[in-house]
């Protein structure tokens, strides 16, 4: 924070301060009228800024490739871990404790661990499933289309290992939005051409690696589902893959009798009924952990237009996601597409818009403002001019 020259270049672009009002201090304001007033909560929201004006930082002063490198190694860690925590959940049981006796509470993060280990879902790292194939999109929303941006064939691997990854998660919603950006990958590819080491070649030339693709996902999920068979025989419930495969891709699966969907849908009515009660303003920061410890909200909206709507009201929230059109529709965006041959702010937008139908950890407050800022320094380097060479500052 004491780099003054990079700190103050980082604040002169609008969409930074933008982020900042909406994401941070918005907010923290709406503590004074929450009713709940935990200094913590003001904490995690201030670490928030803290890390994206960092990033930001540390990316003008250090290059964006440096960081992509690791971001890769990030990448590496968090599919270890989803890894590690499918095939020997018990290591992460002391994890949970602590984290649990950290938030003043008992050992119910113990049950929380044992009842996605029974259903044969990893969780990795964030000790949660859904979060955790989140975070393999947010990785993947750094590295394709930038780090990778010349290496196809590298590209292939990380979107092969990727999914399986997800699939042991069993995050169907991770599963259908990657699913989605493999898509919109072929899409510019076919549609720009494949940047090499030696020129750009014709899209077509991308036709055997996606092939390739497919072939290597098809035989990461078998060998999921193969192993996962133990699994499927002593619980009552399916693994992860076949949970997502049986959903997806059956013609038995019914929708209506689908006891999460249904809890959710449920669950987001009540949240309507209770924002419509304050749409302006909203019931303040944290108002969402206040209302599900006295009974008010059941749980989790899985819903992140309806969390933040909730808590800071409609407006608020319809600004957040103009901020992300805002991006997508400038010219800065458009001079990305020239030298990448990808849109990444579109599939940027893309995976959170769509993730915030399922899920309330679209916005994290670790990974999401950590991509934002390295979004908007790509975005706004020497004032939204044309980008530097790839291996320079």
């Amino acid at each position: 924070m004491v780099n003054s020259a990079s700190l103050s270049r980082f604040l002169s672009v609008k969409p930074a301060l933008w982020f900042l009002l909406l994401f941070v201090v918005i907010p923290i304001v709406t503590t004074a009228y929450a009713p709940l007033r935990e200094l913590r909560y003001i904490g995690y929201t201030t670490n928030s800024g803290m890390i994206f004006i960092v990033t930001g930082i540390w990316i003008i002063k250090y290059g964006w490739v440096s960081f992509s490198k690791i971001i890769l190694l990030s990448w590496g860690v968090c599919i270890s871990g989803i890894v590690l925590s499918y095939f020997a959940p018990a290591v992460f049981e002391q994890v949970a404790l602590i984290q649990e006796q950290a938030a003043g509470g008992a050992n119910s993060w113990s049950v929380v661990d044992i009842a996605e280990s029974s259903q044969s879902r990893a969780f990795g790292f964030y000790m949660q499933a859904n979060r955790a194939g989140h975070a393999v999109i947010m990785h993947l929303l750094v590295l394709l289309p930038f780090l990778l941006h010349d290496r196809s064939c590298w590209r292939i691997v990380l979107l092969a290992v990727s999914f399986g990854a997800v699939l042991l998660t069993g995050s169907r919603g991770g599963f259908l939005v990657l699913l989605f950006l493999s898509n919109i990958l072929f899409f510019y590819e076919f549609k720009n051409g494949v940047r090499t080491k030696h020129g750009i070649s014709p899209g077509i030339a991308a036709l055997p690696r996606y092939a390739l693709l497919v072939g290597t996902s098809a035989l990461v999920g078998f060998f999921i589902i193969t192993v996962s068979i133990q699994s499927d025989l002593l619980e009552a419930g399916s693994s992860s893959a076949t949970r997502i495969f049986e959903s997806l891709f059956s013609g038995e699966y019914d929708i209506a009798v689908d006891s999460s969907v249904q809890a959710r849908l449920h669950t987001q009515e009540i949240f309507i009924s209770r924002i419509l009660e304050e749409p302006i303003l909203g019931r303040g920061h944290y108002s969402t952990e206040w209302g599900k410890y006295h009974g008010i909200i059941p749980i989790s909206a899985h819903n992140m237009y309806l969390n933040l709507a909730y808590q800071y009201g409609i407006p608020v929230m319809l600004g957040c996601y103009a901020l992300l059109f805002y991006l997508l529709f400038s010219r800065e965006a458009k001079a990305v597409v020239e030298h990448f041959r990808f849109n990444p702010v579109f599939m940027l937008v893309f995976a959170l818009c769509t993730y915030s139908f399922i899920s309330t950890t679209a916005f994290d407050q670790r990974m999401f403002p950590a991509v934002i800022s390295f979004f908007l320094v790509m975005l706004y380097r020497r004032g939204g001019g044309l980008l530097e060479e790839k291996y320079h500052n």
